[in-house]
């Protein structure tokens, strides 16, 4: 996510690598972004994958089941956080599904940005949302493909008008574990891999025990 890109940056190394880790960072979390597909048992639905309104609430109930707290070990970075994670909650009475990305130093967690998803009944698909903190926003949609895994496509739209496409594609491993592969188009229009998380469900919620700051 673009959103969080300038605060990674302040702890990366030389400009050039502070670009291109904080861009392979904001794409593999922006994909999402995401997170999992549930396992066809679980769902009771066959290999095609769930839809329509059903596949927005299996994704928000998995993705906020327990904790709704996911994490991810950090890329090296010297000065950078030692792990990346990720919060869902539901709101408007579960209609609504709220991420908020977060970068853990130690004890501490340092708020990076907030998204959304939701069921747009009139063009019958899964909408996603995100305002970026430098007046940009991000939109796209997302779809299963099949009872495993889901893909999540994104365009961000910076102050200046210009669009960069994003495309990631989320596969459950189990049922506390899924892993997220970021892409990019490349010059010729191919989507190129950036990045892959592999992210664990917490046992237990960070904000009990951690000093939080951006929110």
């Amino acid at each position: 996510m673009n959103s969080i890109a300038a605060f990674i940056n302040t702890h990366l190394g030389s400009a050039g690598r502070r670009q291109r880790a904080s861009s392979r960072l904001t794409l593999a979390l922006a994909a999402w972004m995401s997170i999992g597909v549930f396992p066809s048992e679980a769902l009771g639905q066959t290999e095609s994958g769930p839809t329509g309104v059903k596949a927005f609430e299996h994704m928000a109930e998995y993705l906020t089941r327990g904790t709704g707290q996911w994490r991810a070990a950090a890329p090296p970075r010297n000065g950078g956080p030692d792990a990346l994670g990720l919060w869902f909650e539901r709101g408007a009475r579960g209609k609504l599904l709220e991420l908020t990305v977060v970068m853990y130093y130690g004890n501490e967690v340092r708020v990076g940005s907030k998204s959304y998803w939701f069921w747009h009944p009139g063009r019958r698909e899964i909408v996603y949302q995100e305002v970026l903190p430098n007046g940009g926003i991000r939109m796209g949609t997302t779809h299963f493909t099949d009872a495993r895994t889901f893909i999540t496509l994104t365009n961000a739209i910076g102050p200046d008008g210009k669009t960069a496409p994003n495309r990631g594609e989320n596969v459950i491993l189990s049922e506390n574990e899924h892993r997220t592969t970021a892409y990019a188009r490349d010059a010729a229009g191919k989507w190129v891999e950036q990045l892959a998380l592999t992210w664990v469900r917490g046992s237990e919620p960070a904000r009990n025990g951690a000093k939080t700051q951006g929110r």
